[in-house]
């Protein structure tokens, strides 16, 4: 199994356990109704206790120890407090099933639900991706990039064309502090946008502070296979293959926010798709890229006439991003909270003050 390189920080992680293979998830569909009020199993860590017992993902957990089950918090205090093997009661759809767990943490990340919630993505809308103009004028972007109001780095994003194949290169280098420390890491995601709906062919994601490369391809027609090749905390490289069946058009999880500023700038318009990510063959769950509309930008003093796009997932806004003139002046990483924000600039200031430790690899 591939080495998980990023975890969440919005999710709660109940670790321990192992990993088992992952059965069906009604996450990954386009649409869910809660049937029970309690907390939704929204994803595993690695090593999942909970998972190799028989919990799945989309589960709702309602008891735990014979203890009715309402918020995350009231799950981790009697996880925590367990001693013993234990009966645990879920909702799975229209089913109530009950399973036994070793004590300890389960491995799960979760979120508190209640019955009734339902998420459905905005319906997919004909949409044409304007990148033509990327053959002769490739967007090339710095910005800044802030954690909580603070400017902590930078970001490059570079998107170009030749022939058929869209070429989206981000970099991002940032001093996250004792909760991040540094960070530089590169993706490169090679389009096919000979058809309706770009699709990726390759994607490269590397690591340099950590000596960490990760390149996804297809194996066939319908495998998408991740190979990963770095250093184990003893100093020995190793390598790790996985695959996945992932059949139709995947996109890259970085280039698809840079897609943003390629769609048509009309309210309504949706796209939805699938992402791969750096780490793992499996891809994402559906997300869609929907055009929200004229909106007015402070950007450095000065006001700007944008558009702004957001990414959504089932459970939440993923990002935002706001376009001017076919390109993203904006990102909103953290999806509505402002946490984690790109703005466009110079080249000259993303850089300053940066870290002497990253160096930008991109910087033409």
């Amino acid at each position: 199994m591939i080495r998980p390189l990023l975890l969440s920080v919005c999710s709660v992680l109940l670790l321990a356990g192992a990993f088992a293979a992952e059965p069906e998830n009604p996450l990954d569909g386009r649409s869910f109704t809660a049937h029970a009020s309690g907390v939704l199993v929204t994803r595993f860590g690695p090593d999942a206790a909970g998972q190799l017992a028989g919990l799945r993902l989309g589960d709702i957990i309602t008891s735990y120890a014979g203890k009715p089950i309402a918020t995350q918090e009231e799950l981790i205090a009697a996880v925590t407090a367990n001693t013993a093997d234990v009966q645990v009661v879920v909702q799975r759809g229209d089913a109530v099933v009950t399973i036994t767990a070793k004590p300890g943490k389960l491995g799960a990340h979760v979120s508190t639900i209640a019955a009734g919630t339902h998420w459905e993505l905005p319906p997919a809308t004909p949409v044409t991706f304007a990148s033509e103009r990327l053959v002769k004028s490739p967007i090339d972007t710095w910005y800044t990039f802030e954690i909580d109001g603070k400017k902590v780095g930078a970001e490059h994003a570079r998107v170009e064309r030749v022939g058929d194949r869209l070429t989206v290169i981000v970099e991002v280098m940032f001093d996250g502090g004792e909760k991040w420390g540094l960070n530089h890491m590169i993706e490169t995601g090679v389009l096919d946008v000979s058809g309706a709906v770009p699709r990726v062919v390759t994607q490269i994601h590397e690591g340099p502070l950590w000596d960490l490369t990760s390149s996804g391809k297809w194996k066939d027609a319908e495998t998408w296979e991740v190979t990963v090749d770095g250093k184990g905390d003893d100093g020995k490289p190793f390598r790790e293959v996985e695959t996945s069946p992932a059949p139709g058009p995947l996109i890259n999880d970085y280039s698809f926010a840079s897609m943003a500023a390629l769609m048509p700038m009309v309210p309504g318009t949706c796209h939805h798709s699938r992402t791969v990510v750096a780490n793992q063959a499996k891809p994402n769950a559906w997300s869609a890229l929907v055009v929200i509309g004229p909106e007015d930008l402070e950007i450095a003093g000065k006001t700007l006439k944008a558009t702004r796009i957001e990414r959504r997932m089932l459970m939440n806004k993923a990002s935002i991003h706001w376009v001017v003139d076919g390109e993203v002046v904006k990102h909103d990483y953290s999806g509505s909270t402002g946490s984690t924000i790109a703005y466009k600039t110079t080249k000259e200031q993303a850089l300053a003050g940066l870290d002497p430790k990253l160096v930008p690899r991109t910087a033409k």
